[in-house]
């Protein structure tokens, strides 16, 4: 069974700019070309997500990549633009340890722990 014990609090929003909770997050700097694509593998996280969305984009979104079965972030920026760029993303992974049970029984039990964790994506588009 899974408990949601451990599930992260919920981060709540007053707008798009401005968020209540977010804790730090590490940075991850990125340069891309106008009109070019990034795209970043997120490891093999449960669920990802965007918490503040880029503000000059066409494609901005995570998704499943069909290949490797992980967690990918597709950024495009939008038409000819230059200058920087700016998205939140949240990512949740499942770790389970199987611990058995107590007595002569040999029951077996999974703990199931999520972790949340933030990574701020700051994207430099340049000329073409």
């Amino acid at each position: 069974m899974v408990s949601n014990r451990n599930l992260p609090d919920v981060v709540l929003k007053q707008s798009t700019d401005q968020m209540i909770g977010l804790p730090s997050s590490p940075a991850i700097s990125a340069t891309i070309n106008a009109n070019g694509t990034y795209q970043l593998t997120l490891d093999n996280s449960v669920s990802a997500g965007i918490l503040k969305q880029a503000s000059h984009y066409q494609v901005s979104h995570t998704q499943l990549d069909p290949n490797s079965g992980l967690m990918i972030y597709k950024y495009v920026p939008a038409v000819d633009y230059t200058g920087t760029d700016e998205v939140v993303l949240s990512t949740i992974k499942a770790t389970s340890v199987a611990r058995t049970g107590c007595g002569s029984g040999q029951d077996v039990d999974n703990d199931v722990t999520y972790t949340t964790s933030y990574t701020t994506l700051k994207i430099n588009i340049t000329g073409k």
